[in-house]
């Protein structure tokens, strides 16, 4: 019999499928009375196969889907994130004493491995519906930050770009190891457990601060968030300063929380889209086809996560997208983006100048952005197949199948030992996630990479060990994304379309692709022939103080076409973009207002006469659908007529 040293040394050809023999075999000799871990057949989305979607907007720039989810942890917040994620239990509360924080750092672990997975199936459902490279993977790399916290930065240029939405999921194990095979959410054999937030700028959404969809536990936390990220873009464009509302995973900053709850407006799966409320989706163990679970190392082209959960996400997304003004929810990320290229064509861009020279620089610019986002989609088509297709995926689907396996015994043995068999199974997924040593002063180099096959193998011989001596060995892989490092650091080529032809771009790596963008651009640009003028006022009534106007400009006065920002002495911050005059808003417009204290923001879409609505205007409220309504000087005189109005366009 070969020692636990020697079985470490097995070549990699026959190890796996040895291993995972002997894996199988001592489960199913396990016989233990294993509670139920049952979920629900389907999940409160479902498929619809008739939806289409089509591109109305102006800008063909942007992305259409950023899919983030946590992919590695820093060595040194792996502590944080272990305690943090035993004490922020979302089903119940984990045993003061008597329980195994040894356990509990497996499902922790086994949590980013299996999100990682998942990820990609959901990747996978979204590319096949939405136009090519229009699907962006973010995975992000959680770390702990100065003030002891944790957070999550971005590993990948992806989410610079502008999105219509993004997506942040999770799949989640309750962390008591004593309660695995019962009522607790998990993510265990055939059950999954997903959590999911839904986000866009809050242009798209101004009532609900862009919030659209999130997961019940963590309403609260994306709500602040995006309250939050409103404030920091109101505040930089008042300062007229580079703007970093950077957002960590809402599930990471959750297990921060130790802040009030907020009466966020919800409504129920389903409820009219309208309504200004954020779509609740409950905490839903689903339970996946086992007979396609049992299967699904040898038959991977059957994805029962998919059939159980991404295509009803899918289609839920694909009708939100259809529905969606993608100009208006592209608004604020598109001029950011543009800062990074032209400080003076994003300065323009947010005046709505209709001069020729902008419109040069900004159609220049866009093809230039268009082509960064199809090298993003070649990069995260890239991490698709690393983890779906290759080594890492193929054992996690052989993990996945153990543990249904394990799930399925039901005989004669004590629970508790059965659920110590299932914790040493988890134990492998613990072994699969990143400790983040590729990472150099927190930047990400595009040859970062998934574990390898060796470190693979070992966690499974790990695993094997574990069944038999009944004990868990923590296991840790060295980096998520070694193995890939071969294809993210392969040439990719972008072809572009200019008005003097086609150019060819091809980068090793996202910052050599800018490089060349950049200089492309910054050899054929043209001069802007308008006047910015970077300190015009904008004001309003109830303010003392001067805003700042990003457009035309008279007597240092806001006037004709922008964009403009003010603080009044209450304290409101008020966002305008239509039409100004004497410095003040006058003319079709749209305007966002910031109440203090108010949970949303208030929203007004119509006219407006000094600074105030004025005529037929839509009013937006949180928790309420969109009211059209008679404005005089700022007062509401009764209900509008549908015909008089005139709804303000992004393009």
């Amino acid at each position: 019999m070969r020692t636990a040293a020697q079985r470490q040394n097995v070549t990699r050809r026959e190890a796996p499928w040895r291993v995972l023999g002997a894996l199988l075999l001592a489960t199913a000799l396990l016989q233990g009375c294993a509670g139920t871990a049952r979920g629900k057949a389907e999940s409160a989305y479902r498929f619809d196969q008739t939806l289409e979607v089509s591109d109305r907007s102006a800008s063909q720039a942007d992305a259409w889907v950023v899919l983030r989810y946590p992919a590695m942890i820093e060595s040194g917040a792996e502590s944080a994130w272990y305690d943090a994620y035993a004490r922020t239990a979302i089903g119940g509360r984990v045993r003061d004493d008597g329980w195994s924080s040894a356990d509990s750092e497996n499902i922790a672990r086994g949590s980013i491995a299996k999100s990682n997975f998942y990820a990609m199936s959901l990747y996978q459902e979204l590319r096949e519906q939405l136009p090519a490279d229009t699907v962006l993977l973010s995975p992000h790399l959680v770390f702990e930050d100065e003030n002891g916290d944790l957070a999550s930065r971005p590993m990948l240029a992806t989410e610079d770009m502008p999105s219509v939405v993004t997506i942040d999921f999770m799949t989640y194990s309750f962390p008591d190891a004593e309660e695995l095979m019962n009522s607790p959410p998990i993510t265990f054999g055939n059950v999954v457990t997903p959590l999911a937030v839904v986000h866009a700028d809050h242009w798209l959404r101004p009532a609900t601060n862009g919030l659209i969809l999130a997961s019940e536990p963590l309403a609260t936390t994306a709500w602040r968030q995006s309250a939050e990220i409103a404030g920091e873009e109101f505040d930089g464009r008042l300062a007229l300063r580079p703007i970093d509302d950077g957002r960590s995973l809402d599930f990471v900053q959750f297990l921060n929380s130790d802040e009030g709850v907020i009466q966020v407006p919800l409504k129920p799966v389903g409820a009219e889209p309208a309504l200004a409320a954020v779509e609740r989706y409950p905490v839903e163990k689903i339970l996946m086809d086992g007979e396609a679970v049992a299967a699904w190392a040898s038959a991977s082209e059957t994805d029962p996560f998919e059939l159980a959960f991404a295509r009803g996400v899918g289609s839920r997304v694909e009708a939100a997208l259809g529905r969606f003004d993608h100009d208006r929810a592209t608004f604020s990320d598109r001029q950011k983006l543009l800062a990074s290229f032209d400080p003076e064509l994003a300065f323009a861009f947010l005046s709505r100048s209709e001069d020729e020279s902008v419109r040069a620089r900004l159609a220049l610019a866009e093809k230039l952005i268009e082509a960064e986002r199809r090298f993003l989609a070649a990069q995260s088509e890239r991490i698709h197949a690393g983890v779906w297709d290759g080594a890492y995926g193929q054992s996690m689907r052989e993990l996945i199948v153990a543990e249904y396996k394990n799930l399925e015994e039901r005989r004669s043995l004590a629970r508790r030992q059965n659920v110590a068999t299932a914790i040493a199974i988890l134990a492998m997924a613990g072994a699969v996630y990143a400790s983040g040593d590729v990472f150099d002063g927190g930047s990400y180099d595009a040859g970062a990479a998934l574990i390898s096959d060796a470190l693979l193998v070992g966690s499974l011989v790990a695993v094997e060990t574990a069944l038999s001596a009944n004990q868990l060995n923590k296991q840790v892989g060295e980096s998520f994304l070694s193995q890939m490092a071969p294809a993210l650091t392969e040439q990719i080529t972008v072809q572009v379309r200019l008005v003097e032809g086609v150019e060819e771009i091809s980068a090793r790596d996202y910052t050599d692709f800018r490089r060349q963008t950049l200089a492309l651009y910054q050899d054929r640009v043209r001069s802007l022939t308008v006047d910015i003028q970077t300190d015009c006022s904008f004001r309003h009534p109830e303010s003392s103080h001067q805003g700042r106007w990003y457009g035309d400009c008279r007597n240092g006065l806001a006037i004709g076409q922008g964009y403009g920002v003010v603080r009044t002495d209450a304290g409101r911050e008020i966002e305008f973009l239509g039409e100004a005059r004497s410095g003040t808003a006058n003319g079709p417009g749209a305007m966002i207002v910031h109440e203090p204290g108010l949970v949303g923001a208030i929203w007004y879409d119509g006219s407006f006469r000094d600074g105030r609505p004025h005529g037929m205007v839509e009013v937006g409220l949180s928790g309420q659908q969109p009211a059209l309504r008679q404005f005089t000087d700022g007062v509401d005189s009764g209900r509008g007529d549908p015909a008089q109005w005139r709804p303000f366009r992004f393009h």
